[in-house]
């Protein structure tokens, strides 16, 4: 064999020989990928279980599975969440760093970024970031509500007012857009509650019921009512849930623990008022006028 056939042997082997290499590197790849993405989800199904101890151990999992992969950020952007809602911050920020590290235009980690400024009471901050982000899909919804959120927490009236209106203009009339941004309002709200930010939740749950008018966002608004113990505003939606089928039953329930509530409530304020009318009349006694403590009540 000639120096030229040699020459073309040795470079058919190496080509070959490269092929099988990247082949099994692929190979690799896809299968971290795929051990990273199953533990994942399985963080995301315990962490809407309220498991936060198992989901973050399923995150942890997906990092040291996925590495760079993109289930591994993804995972490193939920335990933030988790972490904030536990007033962790410093782990937060950490886990964020490390999302972001990976890949600095991530549109999930900068929105948690953003949420994360503003549990740190820096919603300016955060309203600088989400404005890069309103016009950046698929996130510019969930950004137009993040600023939104991030108004009510700076508490000002124009920019809360002037947000509101900007998401209406983003969401338009169609259907799809304005369930979608009310699912990103109800996450928000939720996420506000973990925050202990019961009255900007009322909000934005107020916000996500008059963009999707769906039977599943009223009860979501007066369950968050609520919560912010609005016992009338949430009894009256509650009513109004009584006429929807499949919302009836759980509505009953609610309706049912509101009176007793109410109940419960009206006893503790005549206790109170009978404890004011015992210290009272102690006090009037010893003053010698008695009678006019009892009148007065």
């Amino acid at each position: 064999m000639d120096r030229l056939g040699r020459t073309a042997q040795a470079l058919v082997f190496l080509i070959v020989v490269g092929i099988g290499d990247l082949a099994a590197t692929g190979f690799a790849v896809a299968q971290a990928w795929q051990n990273a993405q199953e533990s994942y989800q399985q963080g995301i199904q315990a962490e809407r279980a309220g498991e936060f101890e198992l989901a973050l151990q399923a995150y942890r999992d997906a990092v040291k599975n996925g590495a760079d992969l993109p289930p591994a950020i993804g995972a490193y952007v939920r335990m933030a969440r988790i972490f904030m809602s536990q007033r962790l911050d410093a782990d937060a920020q950490d886990a964020l760093s490390q999302a972001l590290q990976r890949d600095p235009q991530n549109s999930d980690a900068l929105i948690m970024q953003a949420r994360l400024l503003m549990v740190q009471d820096k919603p300016r901050k955060a309203a600088r970031i989400l404005e890069e982000l309103i016009l950046r899909e698929p996130v510019a919804i969930e950004a137009g509500v993040g600023l939104v959120e991030a108004a009510l927490i700076g508490q000002e009236p124009a920019q809360i007012k002037q947000a509101v209106n900007r998401l209406r203009t983003l969401v338009g009339d169609s259907p799809d857009q304005r369930a979608r941004a009310a699912q990103a309002a109800k996450e928000e709200a939720d996420f506000l509650i973990s925050t202990g930010r019961i009255s900007q939740a009322v909000f934005l749950a107020d916000q996500a019921f008059s963009l999707d008018g769906s039977a599943s966002n009223k009860q979501f608004f007066a369950m968050t009512q609520y919560q912010a113990n609005d016992l009338a505003g949430s009894a009256q939606l509650f009513q109004e849930l009584q006429a929807d089928p499949k919302s009836r039953d759980f509505a009953s329930a609610m309706l049912n623990q509101i009176e007793a509530q109410r109940k419960e409530s009206q006893l503790d304020d005549k206790r109170r008022r009978w404890r004011q009318l015992q210290s009272s009349a102690r006090e009037s006694e010893i003053a010698g006028k008695l009678d006019d403590a009892i009148r007065s009540y």
